[in-house]
């Protein structure tokens, strides 16, 4: 079976909010989440390392969402994963008020591992390379 490997992609994202504690996505667990639209070569690089995210396609392109659990049960135990850590562009700690806005460009570091089910992913880490500020949306308008 292969080994534990880490991969870094990079390109536009949406919901960026589901990184942090207050935003977590609660619809199916509790997951922090990150819908991004990869680059060519970071596609090339999820795909030569196995990923089997679902892939959709919206007005902007393809995306892939990318998670990592809260808390996960292993047969023998819980483990506390917490939230993924999230940097600006110099390495700096990300100030969660800042909400990162929908077409903000990121890159995103995947740990890739073996499991029971196939080749299984996880969010690691999330660097803010082009912050977009968030703008609410005014009634009836699309939040971007």
């Amino acid at each position: 079976m292969a080994k534990t490997k880490y991969i870094t992609v990079e390109g536009p994202v949406k919901w960026a909010h589901h990184l942090f504690k207050e935003g977590m996505d609660t619809k199916f667990g509790e997951k922090f989440t990150l819908q991004m639209y990869p680059d060519a070569k970071s596609k090339l690089v999820l795909k030569e390392a196995g990923y089997r995210g679902k892939w959709h396609e919206d007005e902007d392109g393809e995306w892939t969402k990318f998670s990592r659990d809260n808390k996960k049960q292993f047969a023998d135990r819980v483990e506390e994963f917490g939230p993924p850590t999230v940097t600006d562009g110099a390495g700096r700690p990300w100030d969660s008020s800042v909400i990162i806005g929908n077409g903000s460009v990121c890159s995103a570091q995947l740990e890739v591992f073996p499991s029971k089910y196939g080749v299984g992913s996880r969010l690691m880490e999330v660097r803010v390379i082009e912050h977009v500020p968030y703008i609410k949306a005014e009634e009836g308008l699309p939040v971007i």
